[in-house]
């Protein structure tokens, strides 16, 4: 696994993420998770989940409303390529 998972306060990252990965997961999702509170789960991290294991490399998966969310959160935006990087 070279991403995260996010259960409300607490982030699970692999010791390979990238900084940028790390930001998603801790800055981004935590926040979401502040903000709907016990509904965090129900909108966000079941619809999360199943996105990360039903999309296909065909889209990115930055593109889903969750994911764009956290990076909003974050500070972070995605390339062509489907990258995380900090804005600048």
């Amino acid at each position: 696994m070279s991403g995260g998972i996010s259960l409300g306060p607490f982030a699970f990252v692999s010791e390979h993420s990238s900084e940028a990965v790390i930001a998603h997961e801790v800055d981004g999702h935590t926040v979401d998770s502040k903000i709907f509170g016990p509904l965090y789960l129900i909108i966000i991290g079941l619809p999360s989940i199943l996105w990360a294991w039903l999309s296909s490399n065909d889209v990115c998966y930055y593109s889903f409303y969750t994911e764009k969310l956290a990076n909003k959160h974050a500070g972070l935006e995605v390339d062509k390529y489907c990258r995380l990087y900090f804005k600048a």
